[in-house]
C-alpha cells in the first residue's frame, strides 16, 4: 500500500511540475479513497476524492475490528485505514457517493473538507437490453415465474460447492409460463448480493420462511457469492434456519454475472436488498432498470433515491418479519408490482453515466475554485458549502447540491433538500462542453468518469 501511494505521488508530482517543460500539469487528481493511493500527494495537489466505502465503513458495517483478523494481518489493515484517512483530510474537496456516505464519515473521520453529493450512474439501456435477451442463470428453478419466452434450459437442480455443500433447488426444464400474478410458475424471491451478513442474507433467509406460510408455492433464489467462511453463514448454515421441507424451495446460484443477474431480475416476482448499510446500491438502481419489483431498507445510500411506496419498499435492517410482511404484499397485490416499476422508471434517466458525469465534473470544478477562492491554511478544516433550503422530507434529492456536514451524530442521512432540475440528458440533446478537464492540460480528450 505505502510502495503504491510513493509510487502514485512521484507519478502526479511529476505532471504537476511539467506544466512549464513540456510535461503536463493535471486541472485535478480524482479518484476514491480505497486504499489510500493518494495520501502522500503534496499539500498543493489539485486533489479530489470520491467517498464511496473505505476500509473503516466496510468494517463498521460487517460489525468486525481489527483484533478480530489474524495477526499477520492486522498491520495491513490498520495501514490502510490510516492511508484512507490521510487521503480524505487532505483532499480539498471531496465527492460522497451519498449522504449517508457523507454523514458516516463527519461522524467517524472529521474534520472534512468541504463536500458535494453527486449520485452513483448506471448503463441502464445495457441493464434493459441484457434483461431482455440475455439468458438466465445456470440452476434457475425450472417451475419458478417467467416474464416472457423461453430462454432456454438450465443445469441440474442440486449443485454443489467447492466445500461440497448442496444448494437446494429445482432447475432446468421448461423455461415458459409467466410470473405469480401473471400467468403460472410459482413466484420467485429473488435475493441479490454476496451471502454476508452485512448485505442482509440472514433477514432475507429468514423472512422466506414466514412467506411460505403464505405462499407456500414461492422460491427463494440467492444470486452471489459465498462471504469469508470465517465471519459468514455458510450455505448450509443458511438453510438450517429453515424448516426442513422450506429448504427445497431455496436455490443457490453463486456468482452470477451482470448480463444473466439482469434477466433473472427481470424475470423474479419480487427482488431484495435488505443490507444493514449500504453507500449507495447500484444494484437496486439495476433492478429498477431491469423492471423488477424491488424492496431495500432504510438508513443508508438507498434513501437517496428510493421512496416507500412509490418506486420501491423500504423496511427497517434486520427486520425479517418486516421483510415478510413487504414480501407478502407484492405477491398478493397484483396492482403493486406494476406501480413500483412504473414509479421506477418515471426518474431512471437521472442515473444515465453522461447526465452523472456532467454534474461531476462541475462538483469537482466548484470545489476546487472554491477552495483557491477561500486559500486557508491546510492544517485548518475548511468551511462546508452551504445547504440548500429544506423541503419535503419524502422527496429524493438530486445528489448534485452541496451538502454542509450533518450537526447530528446519526449517521442517517438528514431530510432531503429540494430537488433541483436535472441537466438534460444527453441521449436526447447535445451533451454541453464539460466543465473541467479531467486528463492532463494540453489534451484534447476528457473523461467520463465510470462510477
Amino acid at each position: 500500500l505505502a510502495a503504491r501511494a510513493m509510487l502514485f505521488r512521484r507519478y502526479v508530482r511529476a505532471g504537476l511540475a511539467g506544466a512549464g517543460g513540456g510535461g503536463a500539469a493535471y486541472d485535478a487528481v480524482f479518484l476514491p479513497e480505497w486504499g489510500g493511493l493518494a495520501a502522500l500527494l503534496p499539500k498543493g495537489a489539485p486533489l479530489v476524492t470520491n467517498l464511496a466505502t473505505g476500509i473503516r465503513l466496510g468494517e463498521w458495517i460487517a460489525g468486525r475490528q481489527a483484533r478480530d483478523f489474524p495477526l499477520a494481518l492486522r498491520p495491513g489493515r490498520v495501514l490502510q485505514d490510516v492511508l484512507e484517512t490521510r487521503q480524505i483530510r487532505r483532499s480539498r474537496g471531496l465527492v460522497p457517493i451519498s449522504r449517508a456516505v457523507l454523514a458516516w464519515n463527519e461522524q467517524h473521520v472529521a474534520p472534512l473538507p468541504p463536500a458535494t453529493v453527486v449520485r452513483n450512474c448506471v448503463d441502464l439501456p445495457r441493464v434493459a437490453r441484457d434483461a431482455a435477451e440475455a439468458p438466465l442463470p445456470d440452476g434457475w428453478p425450472g417451475d419458478a415465474g417467467a416474464g416472457g419466452a423461453d430462454r432456454g434450459g438450465g443445469r441440474s437442480a442440486v449443485r454443489r460447492s467447492a466445500g461440497g455443500e448442496g444448494d437446494a433447488g429445482a432447475a432446468g426444464g421448461d423455461r415458459g409460463g409467466g410470473r405469480a400474478g401473471g400467468g403460472g410458475g410459482a413466484p420467485v424471491v429473488l435475493f441479490v448480493g454476496r451471502l454476508e451478513r452485512r448485505k442482509g442474507v440472514l433477514p432475507a433467509v429468514e423472512a422466506f420462511g414466514a412467506v411460505l406460510q403464505r405462499h407456500p408455492e414461492a422460491r427463494l433464489v440467492l444470486a452471489g457469492a459465498s462471504g469469508d467462511a470465517r465471519f459468514e453463514p455458510t450455505r448450509r448454515e443458511l438453510l438450517q434456519r429453515l424448516p426442513g421441507r422450506a429448504r427445497e424451495r431455496v436455490t443457490f446460484l453463486g456468482h452470477v454475472p451482470g448480463d444473466r443477474l439482469a434477466a433473472a431480475m427481470a424475470q423474479a416476482t419480487v427482488v431484495l436488498c435488505p443490507s444493514r448499510w449500504e453507500g449507495f446500491g447500484n444494484v437496486a438502481l439495476e433492478a429498477m432498470g431491469a423492471g423488477a419489483p424491488l424492496i431495500v431498507t432504510t438508513g443508508s445510500g438507498y434513501d437517496d433515491f428510493c421512496r416507500d411506496g412509490v418506486n420501491a419498499l423500504m423496511v427497517a435492517p434486520d427486520d425479517p418479519a418486516a421483510l415478510a410482511r413487504s414480501v407478502h404484499r407484492v405477491l398478493a397485490e397484483p396492482g403493486l408490482a406494476a406501480h413500483l416499476k412504473a414509479g421506477a422508471a418515471a426518474r431512471l434517466d437521472r442515473f444515465d453515466p453522461d447526465v452523472v458525469a456532467i454534474n461531476l465534473a462541475a462538483a469537482v470544478r466548484d470545489l476546487l475554485a472554491a477552495d483557491a477562492a477561500t486559500a486557508e491554511p491546510s492544517s485548518a478544516p475548511r468551511a462546508p458549502v452551504a445547504p440548500p433550503e429544506p423541503a419535503d422530507p419524502r422527496e429524493p434529492a438530486d445528489l448534485r447540491e452541496p451538502v454542509a456536514p450533518p450537526e447530528s451524530a446519526d449517521p442517517r442521512p438528514p431530510g432531503a433538500p429540494p430537488e433541483p432540475a436535472d441537466p438534460p440528458n444527453p441521449r436526447r440533446a447535445a451533451v454541453p462542453q464539460a466543465p473541467i478537464s479531467t486528463s492532463t492540460r494540453g489534451s484534447s480528450s476528457s473523461s467520463s468518469p465510470a462510477r
